[in-house]
């Protein structure tokens, strides 16, 4: 009777540590589909913020070839200004040394006048071409 007694102490006992066991495994089921759901959700964030970074490095790509095209337009710029003031200084000096030998005149240069292209500048530079 006391081995009987044992029996079903040990039999409930293999019971209630079954039980748990079942809860535990339940337990860590759920544990693992919240943490796979959060790993899903984590690897998405991921994924968004490396699309982002490659958008940001396009654009950065794109405002530096911007930047540069730019900066080859105001050389191109610069130069075809330089060049233009190098045949004015160039035009003035044979000016200044026309007149300082004497045979520079002061009035309009001789011929028919010159036609007006456009603009001020334009009317300046069809002047100074004729001299």
């Amino acid at each position: 009777a006391e081995l009987r007694a044992q029996l079903d102490r040990l039999t409930q006992l293999l019971r209630v540590a079954e039980e748990k066991s079942a809860n535990l495994e339940s337990a860590l089921s759920q544990e693992r589909a919240v943490a796979g759901a959060q790993e899903a959700e984590l690897q998405a964030s991921v994924s968004m913020w490396r699309d982002e970074a490659g958008l940001a490095a396009q654009r950065e790509r794109q405002a530096v070839q911007m930047a540069a095209a730019r900066l080859s337009q105001a050389d191109e710029k610069a130069g075809e200004l330089r060049d233009e003031a190098a045949f004015f200084r160039a035009r003035f000096q044979e000016l200044v040394l026309s007149f300082a030998r004497g045979d520079g005149e002061v009035g309009p240069p001789p011929g028919p006048p010159p036609a007006r292209v456009g603009g001020k500048a334009g009317g300046a530079s069809n002047l100074l071409d004729g001299i």
